[in-house]
């Protein structure tokens, strides 16, 4: 994943250097860049969601994925849902009487985990 971006006149600009700098990023005074690969977005999730809501809307905002132009947000959502759908996986088959204790963001986790709970699986 790629996130690009020019100088803006937004109030929120420092903020968005900062955070490209945090992830390993560049800005030389024209624009910022970031490469982050795919095993990393996870990782770096907390900094990189504050970075995309910031800068997405902006004029100069690019983003590819795999080589090939994208919607960042869209890319994070389905990260998390992937990594989460995983901990989910983990949480039920080596604690399967903890089931509850797993934080479930959305209604279709809740759903899956009722499958999982009640034995039928993943749909």
């Amino acid at each position: 994943m790629t996130i690009k971006f020019g100088k803006s006149a937004s109030p929120h600009f420092a903020k968005a250097v900062e955070l490209i700098i945090k992830l390993g990023g560049h800005y030389n005074r024209e624009f910022c860049y970031l490469k982050i690969h795919e095993s990393e977005i996870i990782n770096k999730y907390n900094l990189l969601y504050p970075l995309v809501a910031l800068t997405q809307n902006w004029k100069s905002f690019e983003s590819t994925y795999n080589g090939a132009p994208a919607n960042a947000m869209q890319v994070l959502y389905k990260a998390k849902c992937t990594s989460f759908e995983e901990s989910v996986l983990v949480a039920t088959s080596s604690e399967p009487n903890k089931i509850n204790e797993v934080k479930i963001f959305g209604n279709m986790h809740l759903q899956r985990l009722k499958y999982f709970k009640y034995g039928m699986g993943v749909n």
